[in-house]
């Protein structure tokens, strides 16, 4: 058949909107869209006041890292998990014990690595002005935007 009569009845995806376009442009498009996002998201500390409390600004930092988080199980499974399982349907009824092993794998080795590695910057030989070890040396994000330091302003 000719034109898109084979796509009736069917929803249409984001591959339909890229068909046509050579390989390399539809890599970039998705770089650059993802790219978007991503700096959208980045952006939302631009729009939140200086004069919230830190009891509201920690709030709002538990809700942005939930939903961070949240993005990125969904991307983990979606992405991951469920293929891993499609791919072993010759299992059977254990063809999620692939995906299994490997999840618990990956998360044994982050935390091995989280128990191997220091808990802070203080252990390295760093200039202190980068690794803030106390509460006294943290930068509040008003003080990053006015080029003061957490320090009473001291500037080095």
């Amino acid at each position: 058949g000719g034109g898109g009569g084979e796509r009736l009845g069917r929803r249409a995806t984001a591959t339909d909107m890229l068909e046509g376009y050579d390989a390399v442009l539809q890599g970039l498009l998705g770089t650059l869209f993802t790219w978007l996002v991503t700096a959208a998201g980045a952006a939302v500390v631009f729009v939140v006041p200086d004069t919230l409390s830190a009891e509201v600004e920690g709030a709002v930092l538990d809700v942005s890292l939930g939903f961070a988080s949240g993005v990125m199980l969904a991307a983990s499974y979606w992405s991951l998990l469920a293929p891993a399982i499609e791919q072993s349907a010759d299992y059977g009824s254990y063809s999620f014990v692939p995906a299994a092993v490997g999840f618990v794998l990956g998360a044994a080795f982050v935390w091995l690595i989280d128990r191997a590695l220091p808990d802070d910057a203080a252990h390295f030989d760093v200039d202190d002005r980068y690794a803030p070890t106390t509460p006294s040396r943290m930068v509040t994000r008003s003080q990053a935007r006015s080029g003061g330091g957490g320090d009473g302003g001291e500037q080095r």
